[in-house]
């Protein structure tokens, strides 16, 4: 995965609040596909896509999900020009579009306050086609699809690495209009829809001899994927040596800021958090691979002791504590 890390990874520190922090989309959340290309193709393309960044837009704290894909017969993943912003609020997620022909604003993906019977009154991205089953980056329409309806069949909890989650399956409210139908799909809190890609699937979309499925989710909290945590890691997933491990954050006591250092250039990104005491984050920032040195401010932040994380590909690879002065 060299090429994915050195290519596009941002390092940014930014300051949580209990409200900022999204369930959907957290930042450093993976999602991994197998996907088919043409018709007459296999399914031998992997997908990943990864929560890089996180952007404000209007007040509300934004995940950034970039695409990246590895052909069969290529040893890395490489990245498309394709993203999806979006925004979490009480349980229902949005995407933010920006592309010529929409209106620029948030519409509706998932709202997982539905019940068996409800209607799900959703829209589609116009690169819908680039997070779905197929490994297209080329878009299959040019501005935002909807209002799709569709009808909520079932809505319930299960439970998913310790969590209770709400799952729901919807069907097409009109399978015959084509242009604005969705398939039948399974959409999971935290993860999103699992049967037809990240931004659900189009029924005039062919998928063709490759229907492509959904392989694993993860982030620091929860991990979805077979019976197995090795279905979340493809051949070219890097691993972190003892070295690389060695992390030092200095000073301690620290003031005004602190320093994230490793002795060796971490082979994938990783994300710092900093805890209170009561468990809760209050800091989180992105090591981009190849990065030993990182200077994080502690603005605003209370004295006290708190508690460090750094976690990579959905694994931890150093903790510790630190005191606060002011």
């Amino acid at each position: 995965m060299k090429k994915l890390t050195i290519l596009y990874l941002l390092a940014a520190s930014l300051s949580l609040s209990a409200n900022a922090q999204r369930n959907f989309a957290p930042l450093g959340a993976e999602w991994r596909f197998v996907a088919g290309v043409y018709e007459d193709m296999p399914c031998e393309d992997h997908v990943l896509l990864t929560v890089e960044s996180e952007i404000e837009i209007d007040g509300k704290l934004c995940g950034v999900i970039r695409k990246y894909s590895k052909h069969q017969s290529e040893p890395d993943f490489l990245p498309t020009p394709d993203s999806l912003v979006v925004w979490e609020e009480n349980g229902r997620v949005y995407f933010y579009a920006t592309d010529f022909f929409s209106p620029e604003g948030f519409y509706l993906l998932y709202d997982f306050n539905l019940a068996a019977g409800d209607t799900l009154k959703s829209y589609l991205p116009y690169n819908a086609a680039a997070f779905g089953l197929l490994n297209y980056s080329d878009n299959c329409c040019d501005q935002v699809r909807g209002p799709i309806l569709n009808l909520v069949t079932s809505s319930t909890l299960v439970e998913v690495d310790g969590q209770f989650l709400r799952q729901m399956e919807t069907e097409p409210l009109f399978p015959d209009s084509e242009e604005e139908c969705r398939r039948f799909e399974t959409i999971l809190e935290k993860v999103g829809c699992t049967t037809g890609g990240l931004a659900g699937s189009l029924c005039d979309i062919v998928l063709g001899a490759c229907q492509g499925y959904f392989v694993c989710y993860k982030d620091e909290e929860l991990l979805l994927g077979g019976n197995d945590e090795m279905m979340c890691d493809f051949p070219t997933s890097v691993s972190w040596t003892e070295a690389e491990k060695e992390i030092i954050v200095s000073p301690n006591p620290a003031t005004e800021s602190l320093t994230l250092e490793l002795p060796a250039p971490p082979p994938v990104a990783a994300i710092w958090t900093l805890h209170a005491a009561t468990g809760q984050p209050v800091l989180r920032a992105v090591l981009a691979a190849g990065q030993t040195k990182l200077s994080i401010p502690l603005e605003g932040l209370p004295p006290g002791l708190y508690f460090w994380k750094v976690a990579s590909q959905g694994r931890s690879v150093g903790e510790g504590k630190v005191v606060v002065l002011k």
